[in-house]
């Protein structure tokens, strides 16, 4: 389960906004970055979550199967 944050890195303030996330995909891994901002000091910030799979075989963006077996 996953925590949002309590208080502002940059001010301590708790008036905490989140924002849409982004997702990035790298090589069999899928980044997750959470986004905030904070109302009182109006900075954002960011949390990287990074979830990895291992299968075999995956797609490229041909849909060219990869795989370490040939």
């Amino acid at each position: 389960m996953l925590k949002d944050p309590i208080t502002c890195p940059f001010c301590g303030g708790n008036l905490l906004q989140a924002l849409e996330p982004s997702e990035l995909g790298i090589d069999q891994s899928i980044w997750t970055i959470l986004h905030w901002q904070c109302i009182e000091c109006g900075e954002t910030f960011d949390k990287i979550i990074e979830e990895t799979y291992s299968d075999e075989f995956y797609e490229d963006d041909e849909g060219t199967n990869l795989g370490t077996d040939n």
